[in-house]
């Protein structure tokens, strides 16, 4: 999928949208992203989106390592 290079700035953004899917009209919430990047910027990580037209869209991200737990002795 695609998205257009004006669409990226605001693609993790909480919003309410209709799209025309053929004759139908979809109700969307906008909520997946918003939430992937809620996660990931709680967990002390980034997330990153890069599209190019025809080739499709990427998204990345890093989280923070936890350190493993100590074991007592």
């Amino acid at each position: 999928m695609d998205i257009p290079a004006n669409k990226l700035a605001t693609i993790f953004e909480l919003v309410h949208h209709k799209k025309t899917v053929g004759t139908a009209q979809e109700v969307g919430s906008g909520l997946g992203l918003f939430l992937v990047r809620k996660s990931v910027v709680a967990q002390g990580g980034c997330i990153e989106i890069d599209s190019t037209p025809g080739q499709g869209t990427v998204i990345g991200f890093t989280v923070a390592q936890v350190p493993q737990a100590q074991t007592l002795a």
